[in-house]
């Protein structure tokens, strides 16, 4: 029996808050009497709570807690009962006229569920729902409707007591429910199991428990393939799990299902509502299914489900696979095959050992192996095959069983049964339990044997060797007779672990005829030879007799045999000889010697010579060329052997005939071939001649190489000189000694592919003689020529050799390195290292750098370049310069530096001449005077200041005196623009000349150069009227970007002169001419200067010449006298009295 306590509120409580809503009297009596909500509900909502059964007991208690909405002064009581499970529901109060059980102890027993109706009301009331009627409510207020519902059920209607308001709303609500209840009742509808009556031992009202409305779920799982799993024991449904999950998501986990060995299991008490059920375990043998089933409970019904799960299969592709016993590999022996071999499958339903398997199989297939030896169920014959739900043969899990029933061709059927199983494996559909196995077979083995004698005296031959050929493999061995002329391959002969196949590596006279032979049967694999065993594989044999000296002229026989059966000796009889035909070779090239050209399409002709044919009988000569140093034929472009044939019918037993080959020659330069040739007669050899050392069988493919040196120092390197010499060293081989060949050298250009020529226009050629007396050797042949014009540039020495006007060898090669001289070359760029121009300054301390741009060097070698700096005119060297450098390429750039000092050397050109040498010696040299790039300039500059007036070197002191100093220059950039700034000083202090005002003057003018020289006119303007008897001198400076490029600043410099002069007097007018008092008196001043005048005038000079003989008596301190009267005093210029 449950114990449960209950707690009850005070029924006067509710029945002073009902007074207070303004209840009547009879109202207050219903109060105390009314069991209304349960405050908590603990698992109701879960599927496991305990269902009370009819006659459990349990203690109810007024509940304390909790408010009732509209009914807030607690006018309902609440009552709450708590089992031993931890499981509550809400009470709710049956008999209105009762009171409830209050704080003591009153025990209840259950009479069992509800009816139907009141089952409905609570599944569709509080605490299940809380919104009733359509309408939304709070917790009180449902729990009030469903009260009101109940009791309006059992008779008691609370509608009579005059209620009003939301009271009145409520009361309604749960009428409404009472009918909607009811209703369902009528209609037949089941009891949804909702609550429990319980009844008090006093006479305390009955109470009506609820619970959450529950069902069921019961899931059927099947198979999803019955003709898999029926009547196998690896299968059962039993032991599936499935958990129910209240969420799609399938994390909220409230029951599991667990089937049954029928695939059913079922889940009760799960709330009214939606569930996802999965798989969780698989059943034994059937792969876990990822559906998520949908389900949909209703209260008081279990809702059907079902489930189908795939039983696990293994996909069986390959059955079992078939191999040689002797190799463990799926590979035949000899002419054996794997395929065509036929195995009885058994399957057995369920899992047995070999010794237990039932009678009857459940199913039998017959399948049959491929040329691998594998066989698989696609060619299986006889009952259907499992297959998947994709159609896939499958095998179930259970027992396989196999059996051969017929052995492929050539080997022995092997016995016993294979047994293997297929098990469950993991989760998924498909499982690789199955292990196909390997079934290994013997193939059939056996011998032959021989006895070998001359025809006609039938005299037993011994130590004649016979290789033994498979047709399949080509695996060959030799057997040889013994003194009596017998060979055999049957370890009862000779043991074939016994110095297995020794003589198939012996020579003549080593052969052994007690040594073992064994065959493999499979070429490349070796397997152990066993003398339990036969030597010979399942195959097809060619026996073949092979020339030796014991049959030396006999006619060598060869038969076909073919072991089938094993432990079985197949017996050749005897086998006798007849003298055969013989032949002899001799093949020559077209120009028919030993000798042809490793080039393109050529024509070998071999001359057969025969003997001992059949006259009229008809014979083919099969020719095949072969190399002598590797003994493999000879391949023509497309990898085909080169061979020949040709029909023959002699007429005498005796004679010649020729066989043609065309080939392909262009990769055998150094290399020989051989005429092999066989005569045959109706697909028989009847005789050969194939001897690699028969140097009549020979031609000869020459082969030349040459090294290009400079004659000088034996270097690929030569200067580009006028005076060159070459040397190519030819290295020949396989030439015919004795025979006279020529050597013809050409030197060709790498970059053009031209031939190079000569200074005369003519390509440069040579020619050389030789006689070898080998075949091999070298010869030299030297190329004299000028190659001044060589510089940069790439020769490449071609050859050909030729015998009798035929050539047979050539080597051309433009990227052969050893046939090539490269001629370095270089080329210079000076520019002053301070700016990069090609200006410096006429000043000590100037830089110059000179940028050589090498060629055709070779990389990594170490060069030395040495650089002079020389004046252009006089060819002075002025500075030297070297560097060294490593290119790690053919061209590229280095750069030499020089220190000199330009003084002195205005409007001069320095040229810089480079030479690159390389372990000491020069190999290229750049020294053009005449060459701009190399060259650098220093500016210079020269004046010529004249009157701006009349152009002469004097001026007359005025207030307005113009100079024009004419600037030529020189070494400028073209190009460039300048600025020429002129200072006018003192030609006799050096001082700056002042204006009127103190100014120096000065006076510049900005120019574009369009040349290297030319002129440039500074113009002065400047106040002179107290600069006279003065001379001005002009100091020019040209600048560049406020660099100085030149000035010149030369006192001395008379062209840079200018004279200032004194103003002549003013011409007296007439009457001071006629009277005496204005004439100047003996020793004025003025007397000379007017005298001069004068006699200017009547001689015809002009002021400007006066100007002029004053300037020259100044500088030059001559003396002039004037003819004076006898008043006369001294000549103010300074002159002598004597003077004219």
């Amino acid at each position: 029996m449950k114990t449960m306590k209950v707690r009850a509120r005070s029924a006067r409580r509710a029945l002073k808050a009902w007074r207070r809503d303004g209840g009547a009297r009879r109202m207050q009596a219903l109060a105390l009497s009314v069991a209304l909500v349960l405050s908590q509900l603990l698992g109701a909502l879960t599927p496991t709570v305990a269902h009370a059964a009819t006659g459990d007991t349990a203690y109810f208690y007024n509940d304390t807690s909790g408010d009732v909405g509209p009914f807030n002064a607690k006018t309902f009581g609440a009552y709450q009962r708590t089992d031993d499970a931890s499981a509550s529901g809400v009470a709710y109060c049956m008999d209105g006229e009762l009171e409830g059980p209050g704080f003591g102890k009153v025990t209840y027993t259950c009479e069992g569920d509800a009816d139907t109706v009141l089952g409905y009301i609570v599944a569709n009331g509080y605490p299940n729902q809380t919104t009733i009627g359509g309408r939304a409510l709070s917790a009180g207020e449902a729990r009030a409707v469903t009260q009101m519902a109940i009791w309006y059920h059992r008779g008691y209607d609370l509608g009579k007591q005059g209620l009003s308001g939301e009271k009145l709303d409520l009361y309604e609500l749960g009428v409404a429910l009472c009918h909607e209840a009811e209703a369902y009742e009528a209609s037949g509808g089941a009891s949804l199991r909702c609550g429990t009556v319980w009844f008090a031992t006093t006479d305390r009202q009955r109470m009506l428990l609820t619970s959450v409305p529950t069902g069921g779920v019961e899931l059927v799982k099947s198979s999803s393939n019955h003709e898999v799993t029926d009547g196998n024991g690896s299968y059962s449904l039993a032991g599936a799990v499935y958990t129910v999950y209240s969420d799609e998501a399938c994390t909220q986990a409230v029951a599991t299902i667990t089937t049954d060995a029928d695939g059913r299991g079922s889940a009760e008490g799960l709330r009214a509502g939606s569930y996802w059920a999965r798989e969780t375990t698989p059943a034994s043998g059937y792969a876990l299914s990822q559906d998520v089933i949908a389900l949909s409970v209703e209260a008081g019904r279990t809702t059907k489900a079902t489930a189908t799960d795939a039983p696990q299969t293994n996909p069986l592709g390959l059955v079992l696979a078939k191999a040689d016993a002797e190799t463990g590999e799926a590979s035949p022996l000899g002419a054996a095959s794997l395929a065509g071999a036929e195995f009885e499958v058994r399957y057995y339903a369920g899992q047995y050992d070999e010794g237990g398997l039932p009678e009857d199989a459940t199913r039998t297939w017959t399948v049959t192996t491929g040329e691998d030896g594998t066989a698989d169920l696609s060619s299986a014959t006889g009952d259907e095959l499992y297959r998947d739900a994709s159609g896939n043969a499958v095998v179930p899990l259970g027992t396989v069983a196999i059996r051969e029933t017929r052995a492929p061709e050539g080997y022995k059927a092997s016995v016993g049964t294979f047994v293997t199983h297929v098990t469950a494996e993991g989760t998924s559909e498909r499982v690789s339990t199955y292990a196909a196995p390997t079934v290994s077979e013997q193939v059939r083995r056996g011998d032959l044997e021989l006895v070998k004698a001359e025809s006609g005296s039938m005299r037993r031959l011994s130590g004649v060797p016979f290789r033994i050929t498979s047709a399949t493999t080509g695996e060959s061995h030799v057997i040889v007779t013994d003194e009596n002329g017998q060979a055999g391959t049957a370890a009862s002969w000779n043991a074939h672990t016994s110095r297995t196949n020794a003589n198939d590596s012996a020579a003549e006279g080593s052969w052994d005829a007690s040594a073992g032979v064994w065959f493999s049967g499979a070429a490349g694999r070796g397997t152990a030879p066993d003398d339990s065993k036969g030597a010979l594989p399942y195959d097809t044999y060619t026996v073949e007799e092979l020339r030796c000296a014991a049959n030396e002229g006999l006619r060598l026989v060869s038969v076909t045999v073919t072991v089938s059966r094993d432990a079985a000796t197949v017996d050749l009889g005897t086998v006798d000889d007849d003298e055969g035909p013989r032949i002899a070779t001799t093949l020559t090239g077209e120009g028919g010697e030993h000798l042809s050209e490793a080039a393109g399409k050529v024509t070998l002709t071999d001359e057969v010579a025969y003997e001992n044919l059949v006259p009229g009988q008809e014979y083919e000569l099969s020719g095949t060329l072969v190399d002598r140093g590797t003994g493999e034929a000879v391949t023509d472009g497309d990898g085909s052997p080169v061979t020949a044939k040709t029909k023959l019918v002699p007429k005498l037993s005796s004679g010649k005939a020729k066989v043609t080959f065309e080939l392909d020659a262009s990769g055998l330069a150094g290399r020989s071939v051989v005429a092999f040739e066989e005569l045959s007669q109706g697909g028989t050899t009847v005789a050969t001649h194939a001897d690699v050392d028969d140097s009549d069988q020979t031609v000869l493919f020459p082969r030349i190489g040459t090294t290009a040196t400079d004659a000088e120092d034996g270097s690929h390197e030569a200067a580009a000189d006028g005076d060159v010499t070459i040397t190519d060293e030819v290295a020949y081989e396989n030439l015919v000694p004795g025979k006279e060949y020529e050597l013809t050298g050409t030197l060709m250009d790498r970059e053009t592919g031209e031939a190079v020529t000569g200074a005369d226009g003519r390509a440069v050629t040579s020619t050389t003689r030789l006689t070898p007396e080998s075949g091999s050797g070298s010869a030299e042949v030297t190329f004299s020529f000028d190659g001044s014009a060589l510089a940069g540039r790439t020769v490449v020495a071609f050859e050909t050799l030729s015998l009798g006007g035929r050539e047979y060898a050539a080597h051309t090669d433009l990227s052969d390195q050893g046939q090539t001289v490269t001629f370095p070359g270089i080329r210079t760029t000076a520019c002053d290292a301070s700016d990069g121009d090609k200006v410096i300054d006429a000043a000590p301390g100037q830089k110059v750098t000179d940028t050589v741009a090498y060629s055709n060097l070779v990389p990594g070698a170490t060069y030395r370049l040495t650089g002079r700096l020389v004046d252009r005119d006089s060819g002075r060297e002025l500075a030297t310069a070297e560097a060294e450098i490593a290119p790690e390429a053919a061209d590229g750039t280095a750069e030499v530096a020089f220190d000199v000092d330009g003084s002195g050397l205005e409007g001069g050109s320095l040229v810089c001449t480079e030479e690159l040498s390389r372990d000491g010696k020069v190999v290229a040299a750049h020294a053009d005077l005449s060459d701009e790039g190399q060259t650098v300039s220093l500016p210079g500059i020269h004046t010529t200041a004249t009157d701006a007036e009349d152009g002469d070197h004097e001026a007359t002191a005025s207030e307005r005196v113009r100079i024009t100093d004419r600037v030529e220059w020189s070494g400028l950039v073209a190009g460039r623009e300048y600025t020429v700034s002129g200072t006018l000083v003192d030609g006799e202090t050096g001082d700056p000349v002042r204006d009127a005002d103190g100014t120096p003057v000065t006076a510049s003018a900005t120019f574009t150069a369009d040349a290297t020289s030319g002129s440039t006119d500074v113009t002065f303007e400047f106040d002179g009227s107290s600069l006279a008897g003065r001379d001005v001198v002009a100091f020019e400076t040209i600048t560049h970007e406020g660099k100085t490029v030149a000035t010149h600043a030369d006192l001395e410099d008379e062209g840079q002169t200018v004279s200032i002069t004194e103003a002549p007097p003013e011409t007296p007018n007439e009457e001071e001419s006629k009277g005496g008092e204005g004439l100047p008196k003996t020793g004025d001043a003025g007397v000379p200067v007017a005298a001069i005048a004068g006699l200017c005038a009547a001689a015809g000079l002009s002021l400007a010449g006066a100007r002029a003989l004053r300037r020259h008596a100044a500088h030059d301190e001559s003396e002039m006298r004037i003819e004076r009267g006898p008043e006369s005093g001294p000549d103010p210029l300074g002159g002598g009295e004597d003077d004219e």
